[in-house]
């Protein structure tokens, strides 16, 4: 992962190759230090196969860091919940709202849960790897994935991208070998948040 101050590429920090695990879906969670307030940043996200020098994949994005803690500060922000894949507006290109949220240019942005739905539709997700196709499948839609490019998120974590409606850990499922706890994990791989 690289990033710069947009405009000054010339003082980029650069971090060092990470392995991903399988079993966590490939994904690993970077930790940006000693941002500046107020300001904004370019980020680039290469992918390489093991052994191999050359970048198989780059993704490009930035975004804008808030004000001092101590400053009032305007911001416009913007919240979605409940993404069913199957209420898609857009077809492949996903939900129209990520698309129309861009024209405000959202300082950054809420999910307030249920990113996606293990339980709704056949198949449920009774099994790790559905679940993080689930996930997969959400987030690569081009609508969304162009506005997380540019606009820093917070998501919340509801019941639907837990494990089973009003679930809890003891309860009994329909979810068959996908336990809450492999709902908490996928979770965390899919959306890292700092201690």
């Amino acid at each position: 992962l690289t990033y710069f101050k947009t405009g000054e590429e010339a003082i980029k920090m650069t971090t060092d190759w990470q392995r991903v695990d399988p079993n966590r879906d490939y994904t690993h969670r970077f930790s940006l230090d000693k941002l500046n307030p107020e300001t904004k940043y370019t980020v680039t996200i290469e992918a390489r196969k093991s052994g191999s020098v050359h970048p198989t994949a780059i993704l490009h994005g930035g975004f804008t860091t808030a004000a001092r803690k101590d400053k009032i500060q305007k911001v416009t922000f913007t919240v979605a919940t409940c993404t069913k894949f199957n209420t898609r507006d857009a077809g492949k290109r996903g939900y129209q709202i990520f698309d129309s949220m861009l024209t405000v240019n959202p300082s950054f942005f809420v999910h307030a849960g249920d990113n996606v739905y293990y339980d709704h539709f056949q198949p449920f997700a009774t099994h790790i790897d559905l679940a993080r196709y689930f996930w997969n499948r959400t987030y690569s839609l081009s609508y969304t994935r162009t506005f997380l490019q540019s606009v820093p998120a917070y998501f919340m974590k509801d019941d639907h991208d837990s494990w089973d409606n009003d679930s809890w850990p003891t309860m009994t499922s329909r979810m068959g070998a996908f336990t809450y706890e492999d709902g908490r994990k996928v979770y965390d791989e899919q959306v890292p948040m700092s201690d």
